[in-house]
């Protein structure tokens, strides 16, 4: 496997987007952007479902990347804490 790579996940009301970086002396460089606009019910989804949605567009646009390397997620979302809820609520 190659070197270990970053995935940052964004999300909006009207869209989705990953920005794809390498650690480079204690700085992440850029290597690929990926965004979809929100279409249809996709607006409607809840922000774990649009972070969702960010994830899967990146990993097909950049299945090469996923494939050769190791790819740590960051977002500013408290990820951790929703999954190790029971319940996932809908946010309003």
């Amino acid at each position: 496997m190659g070197d270990t790579l970053f995935i940052y996940l964004a999300v909006s009301e009207s869209a989705v987007s990953a920005v794809l970086v390498r650690q480079e002396c204690r700085e992440h460089q850029p290597v690929y952007y990926v965004s979809k606009v929100l279409q249809g019910a996709e607006i409607k989804y809840s922000q774990i479902e649009k972070l969702a949605l960010a994830l899967v567009v990146a990993a097909r646009k950049l299945r090469p990347y996923f494939q050769s390397h190791q790819v740590v997620v960051l977002t500013n979302h408290h990820l951790k804490q929703v999954l190790t809820n029971r319940t996932i609520r809908k946010d309003g």
